[in-house]
């Protein structure tokens, strides 16, 4: 108890010391840098791998293209293997007896397989140049494909209604197994022309020009159809 007419005295507040406690440090890094060891040779990209031709499947006529193909200039290579395809294509047909079926379109499919296959290693592989021929060699092959199959319907047999309902039934039916031919060019002369697009310097190439108007040819006709 405090006397009568004397302050009770006071307690200090109680201070808290600061926080003094230096900041963390990273340690640098001194990892040394991946060095590779004295008279190793680090490894180089191999070359491109193209499909392997058997000579044994080649046919006569396509011999001399089947050799180029296997040039050790991959651009001399590309180019020379669009050109085999066309005359592995054209080959393969001839030994084919068509009819609008099914069938036919399976034994096409199958007769053309290696020409797809080497068309698709040249846009894969090649520059804009070769992409571009071969864009529209696989395009027009794609084409030809479904208006010759179109062609093995047999026409009416008479003017009768029934005869031309019937004629327009098989062409019908026919149309939809030729779909995938016809779509599958629409787009190689689509990508064609996105290439040219993209290389306006090209314009200069006679080939390539060509190409190029061939590709929009096809394009505005099947865009016409299209619209029928």
């Amino acid at each position: 108890m405090t006397p009568p007419g004397e302050t009770p005295p006071t307690t200090p507040p109680t201070t808290t010391a600061p926080d003094v406690t230096p900041p963390a440090t990273t340690a640098p890094d001194v990892t040394p840098p991946a060095t590779t060891a004295p008279g190793v040779t680090p490894p180089t990209p191999s070359a491109p791998t193209l499909t392997k031709l058997d000579p044994e499947a080649i046919p006569e006529s396509c011999a001399s293209l089947a050799k180029a193909a296997d040039a050790t200039s991959i651009n001399r290579a590309l180019s020379a293997r669009i050109s085999l395809a066309g005359c592995l294509a054209d080959a393969g047909l001839k030994t084919l007896v068509l009819c609008d079926c099914a069938q036919s379109v399976q034994e096409i499919d199958t007769v053309t397989e290696l020409s797809r296959v080497l068309f698709d290693e040249a846009i894969s592989l090649g520059d804009a140049t070769t992409q571009i021929l071969a864009r529209r060699a696989k395009g027009d092959l794609l084409s030809n494909l479904a208006t010759r199959m179109v062609a093995t319907v047999p026409p009416p047999r008479d003017a009768s209604p029934e005869a031309i309902a019937l004629h327009d039934s098989r062409v019908d039916i026919l149309s939809a197994l030729l779909q995938p031919w016809q779509l599958a060019a629409r787009v190689e002369y689509e990508e064609l022309d996105k290439t040219a697009r993209a290389n306006p310097q090209l314009a200069k190439n006679p080939a390539v020009a060509a190409a190029v108007r061939a590709s929009r040819d096809r394009l505005a006709a099947t865009q016409g159809v299209a619209k029928r």
